[in-house]
């Protein structure tokens, strides 16, 4: 069967490179906004009495327009099947895109970590240096000493942080508060820090006063490369002293502990003076870290500017669900992997939803846009872990004209789970929320089988050629009177286009708009059940 369409299929594996295109019975292929190229199907025919070169696992598929050469899916190979019936014998073969090598890896990741709860007593801690903890949202680790006991030179209490060491990660910087019931030259407060399993040196110190201050070390000043583990100590450094009352305390908190980030080329990134991370140094790290598949060097990553403090994996995750969590603090953002360049690498890239609109398109072909107010809410309680290892809510609210003018609350249910819990945290992720469920979603559906015009590009393109993540006008669709000048989707008649389908049998596109259809909401529900779930600690 010849296409009806003029693109072609390309598979290259290590032992062969051949277009299949003439041999082709049916192809259909999907884009995504958030991800990028995500999967592609079709069917070819050939004997079943012997395996083609071309159809292994893992194998590299492209698709493209042989007018232009573009790019329209890149990918690889994932299910090769075969089979035979009265129209012959086939292989039905599917492709997944560029996204899937976000899912190819799952590790313990540390970022930025300002809980009490994984800092531990040492086992060289003197037993008599009575360690607590106490408060919530500022946890304080208290080390006091006993009433009638002797503090001997040398001895200590000892809390260690080794959250680093456990993810293969390193140190870039560790601040961390401090205050004494006493002031002492002889009782001192230290940072120390170890790249295990050699032993710890001091890096910061302070003698004991009932002033306090802050140790703070960090690559580039006292702490030196290649780090992993933390030790804050209260020491005694000269003779025996008897303890005769309840004064001789140290106090810690407002624990700050940072590790040391890729760039997206996979050389170390420099600059650690900020206690909090931001999205593009976490997608940056990611591309320079674990998705060796990405050209990391050419990436396109924007600048957020959240301050995100606290976000830390100590179970397994894939760069996939710490994208969705980065996206979580800014909704204004998308990720996605698209096609190679001459060494294999996909072209990837973090970057702004659009604000201008860049096709036009009129309902002809089909169009369903069902209006439901089932996405409104302008209230959302967030569940969180705070600093303190306690689970906690927070609940935000926004005025949502529909539903005040209704005199409604509708409440929607957000869980960060215990990686990227704090109070700040959870006001941000509630707050973006809010602002993506202030507009009635259509969740509708348009069928494209006909040149539409491409307001950017200044021309007209097919519909296998139109881009998933860019915002279409509809003509024919009773519009609001700003969304005739529209900037932004409306949800009525500018939207986002969440994903494209293209079926090269009728050569139609169908685009889902603003948000997933139920179909594919339930297909990425399957999907996420195939792979690791986050895991609570009890």
């Amino acid at each position: 069967m010849t296409l009806p369409v003029p693109l072609a299929v390309r598979i290259k594996t290590t032992r062969s490179d051949r277009h299949v295109t003439r041999d082709l019975r049916d192809l259909s292929f999907r884009e995504l906004a958030v991800g990028g190229y995500a999967s592609a199907q079709f069917a070819f025919d050939r004997p079943l009495i012997f395996q083609p070169d071309e159809v292994a696992y893992y194998a590299n598929t492209t698709i493209y327009d042989i007018r232009t050469g573009e790019t329209l899916f890149a990918g690889r190979l994932e299910d090769p099947g075969a089979g035979a019936d009265g129209s012959g014998q086939v292989w039905d073969l599917a492709a997944l895109g560029g996204a899937a090598h976000a899912h190819d890896k799952s590790v313990p990741l540390y970022y930025v970590d300002t809980r009490a709860e994984p800092w531990r007593v040492g086992a060289s801690s003197t037993r008599h240096v009575n360690i607590s903890t106490t408060g919530e949202e500022t946890p304080v680790i208290t080390m006091r000493l006993s009433n009638g006991s002797v503090f001997s030179n040398g001895e200590a209490g000892l809390i260690a942080h080794i959250g680093a060491y456990e993810a293969g990660m390193t140190l870039a910087r560790i601040s961390v508060s401090w205050d004494g019931g006493t002031a002492s030259s002889n009782l001192r407060v230290r940072l120390s820090t170890a790249a295990l399993p050699a032993a710890s040196a001091e890096r910061v110190a302070a003698d004991l006063n009932t002033t306090g201050g802050t140790l703070t070390s960090a690559l580039g000043g006292t702490l030196p490369t290649g780090e992993d583990a933390v030790l804050l100590r209260f020491v005694r450094i000269t003779s025996n002293l008897a303890v005769t009352d309840e004064t001789i305390w140290a106090d810690w908190f407002n624990f700050v502990l940072r590790t040391r980030l890729y760039d997206a080329d996979g050389t170390f990134h420099s600059g650690y003076s900020s206690d909090t991370v931001t999205a593009d140094l976490i997608v940056n790290d990611l591309l320079g870290r674990l998705l060796d598949q990405y050209d990391g060097t050419n990436a396109v990553v924007e600048t957020t500017s959240h301050d995100i403090d606290q976000l830390v994996y100590p179970d397994a995750v894939t760069p996939a669900r710490v994208l969705d969590d980065m996206m979580q603090f800014e909704p204004g953002y998308r990720w996605g992997a698209y096609e190679p360049n001459a060494a294999g690498l996909y072209r990837f890239e973090w970057k702004a939803w659009p604000s201008t609109v860049r096709y036009e398109a009129d309902i002809y072909d089909g169009v369903d846009l069902p209006g439901s107010g089932e996405g409104l809410y302008n209230a959302v309680r967030v569940r969180y872990v705070s600093s303190n290892g306690q689970r906690k809510t927070v609940k935000r609210t926004a005025s949502v004209p529909e539903l005040d003018d209704a005199g409604l609350e509708r409440v929607a249910d957000l869980d960060l789970g215990d990686e990227v819990g704090s109070s700040s945290n959870a006001n941000r992720a509630g707050d973006e929320y809010l602002a993506e469920h202030a507009t009635p979603p259509s969740g509708g559906r348009l069928t494209v089988a006909r040149p539409i015009v491409d307001l950017i590009d200044g021309r007209m393109v097919q519909p296998w050629q139109i881009r998933a993540g860019e915002l279409i006008r509809l003509r024919g669709v009773s519009p609001r009177s700003a969304a005739l000048t529209a900037t932004g989707r409306d949800g009525l008649s500018v939207f986002k286009i969440a994903s494209k389908e293209f079926r090269a049998g009728d050569a139609t596109a169908t685009l889902e708009l603003d948000q997933y259809s139920l179909s594919t909401s339930r297909a990425l529900a399957e999907l996420s059940q195939a792979t690791p779930k986050r895991r609570r600690r009890r």
